[in-house]
């Protein structure tokens, strides 16, 4: 197996260079689109208007745009074009392989990175243009992305997630030695730098400063139990509140912001209270909690497949203690998704696929898709995936390192396009969408074929039409 990881992360590599360099020979000045419906991110309906890209901006957007007589005029037949698609919670270090986090322990780093390099490509792909990963990645792989060398979306790393002792990302065993307690670290995870295991408030400004030094966009904390963890049960509450702020304050001194992964209701609320701008997940807080986030104008970021009996035929969410805490989140989680819909705070979309293969995580991402659009309706999913996630990545400030607007199809965004066979505001199938996790026949291959064209930054790396 390990061969083969690194066989295929490999020919990843090769590839990815080859037909990243291709694509950024072939970058025309301008590039006319014409006979499409524009899906603009912010409307819930299509508009029959062409839109004209220059270099990596959209220029203008209406009839008669007056392109120059170079221009690269591409007719999509009546398709939709949409702006390319914001995935706000990924995880590019820990999905692709089927080894759970505990098990990645004993994954060296370049086989680590090697699963970095497939994921960007496969989320780009399938239409993402921008992903925000949610903890355990830097900007290595993001600078190659940008500089050419790789295929790949945009990347917002949160560097290396910030855990208490015996917190969610506290990926220890129980054999192995607290480095703040013993001074020596036994944790490979952590000598990598991927989870940083902090107590108090001059280690949480250490961690999140240290973070922000090595590329972070964004700071991410886990304040409460997860499931996919082994040494926190799933109804502690993590980090005090002065720790919180204490990140928070640091993260605010680089003009960026902090996300947390938090399930429980004290979690949220702690969080909240603390000035962190993202909930990610949140699906067991109270109705008081989701007037407390609307009212702060925090952002919601929920996993939906999450919420389905179905995790439970995942071989490692499925069994053992794992599978207890499944349980008991999907039972925890029955009022969300009515509050979302009561309080309409500011959701994005979120995918969070870790511990599953290639392959597999190709219909849980597909199946995410179809639970989101099945609970909030299509229109309110595309947001999430376009405006309301190009929204949230602005958070960052002056530390953005992509400073144009996202997700959105107007004058002065960054020219992330892509182009749909069918509509996705009545069929979310032409996106990927599909309503089983694990049955029916497995999507084998990268992209999707109602998906015919993908531009991300003016540069296009898929054509089919």
């Amino acid at each position: 197996m390990k061969q083969l990881l690194t066989t295929i992360a490999a020919m990843a590599v090769l590839t990815g260079i080859t037909l990243a360099q291709e694509a950024a020979k072939e970058v025309p000045k301008q590039v006319l689109f014409k006979n499409v419906k524009v899906f603009n991110g912010t409307d819930d309906q299509l508009h029959d208007v062409d839109v004209l890209v220059e270099e990596n901006l959209i220029k203008a957007i209406g009839r008669e745009l007056g392109a120059s007589d170079d221009a690269t005029v591409i007719d999509g037949g009546g398709r939709t074009l949409m702006p390319g698609l914001i995935d706000s919670h990924v995880h590019l270090t820990f999905s692709g392989t089927p080894h759970s986090i505990p098990d990645r322990e004993a994954m060296r780093w370049d086989q680590l990175a090697g699963t970095q390099v497939l994921n960007a490509r496969e989320f780009l792909m399938d239409g993402f243009t921008t992903v925000r990963d949610a903890g355990a990645c830097y900007d290595g792989v993001k600078n190659l992305v940008d500089q050419g060398l790789l295929i790949g979306p945009r990347i917002y790393p949160s560097g290396g997630i910030l855990s208490q002792t015996s917190g969610h990302a506290d990926w220890r065993s129980v054999s192995q030695r607290n480095p703040g307690l013993t001074g020596t670290q036994d944790n490979n995870l952590g000598r990598l730098g991927l989870m940083h295991l902090v107590d108090g408030v001059d280690q949480v400004i250490a961690a999140t400063r240290q973070n922000l030094s090595q590329g972070a966009t964004q700071i991410k904390m886990t304040t409460g139990g997860g499931v996919s963890s082994t040494l926190d049960p799933l109804h502690t509450s993590q980090f005090f509140l002065e720790e919180i702020e204490a990140a928070v304050k640091a993260a605010k001194d680089w003009d960026t912001y902090v996300l947390v992964h938090a399930y429980n209701d004290a979690t949220v609320k702690r969080s909240l209270a603390a000035g962190v701008k993202c909930i990610d997940h949140g699906q067991m807080m109270s109705e008081d909690s989701m007037k407390m986030l609307v009212e702060k104008g925090a952002f919601l970021s929920p996993n939906m497949a999450a919420l389905s009996d179905e995790v439970l035929q995942h071989p490692v969410y499925g069994q053992g203690v794992f599978g207890e805490k499944t349980r008991k989140f999907i039972d925890g989680s029955q009022n969300f998704v009515e509050l979302v819909k009561k309080y309409q705070p500011k959701v994005v979309y979120n995918t969070d696929v870790v511990a599953t293969d290639l392959v597999g995580s190709r219909g849980i991402r597909d199946f995410n898709l179809f639970m989101h659009a099945q609970a909030f309706g299509n229109f309110e999913t595309l947001k999430s995936m376009t405006s309301t996630g190009g929204e949230l990545v602005a958070l960052t400030g002056k530390h953005n390192p992509y400073p144009a607007k996202l997700g959105v199809i107007e004058p002065g965004a960054y020219a992330d396009i892509i182009l749909i066979e069918g509509n996705p505001l009545e069929d979310m199938t032409v996106l990927g969408a599909r309503p089983k996790m694990f049955e029916g026949e497995p999507r084998k291959e990268e992209g999707f074929k109602t998906m015919k064209l993908i531009m991300k930054d003016g540069k296009i790396y898929k054509n089919t039409l």
